[in-house]
């Protein structure tokens, strides 16, 4: 994983995921497979971009990570896509 600076179209959906402007403090991450992470550390929480990115593309709000290290596993390993794409999360943005 690597650190990016995400544009303003990319903060503005990471900001929208959130539900309001991201804390100074957020920590923004590229993964292997070319998801965005804007990762909040203090309560395990972020907002997901997929890699397949459109203006009209939705980050997607995940909870309850135990860290940053167990999102990128998740999501590199294929495994958040398969969770995404389960019926009773398909109006959900939670992982």
């Amino acid at each position: 994983m690597q650190p990016f600076i995400p544009s303003e179209q990319q903060q503005n959906q990471f900001n929208h995921a959130y539900g309001a402007p991201l804390p100074q403090h957020t920590e923004y991450w590229q993964t292997a497979n070319a998801y965005l992470i804007a990762w909040l550390p203090e309560n395990g929480s972020a907002a997901v971009l997929p890699p397949d990115l459109t203006e009209t593309a939705e980050a997607d709000y995940v909870e309850g990570m135990d860290d940053l290290e167990e999102l990128r596993e998740l999501i590199e390993s294929g495994r958040y896509e398969a969770i995404l794409a389960e019926p009773e999360h398909e109006h959900s943005h939670h992982a």
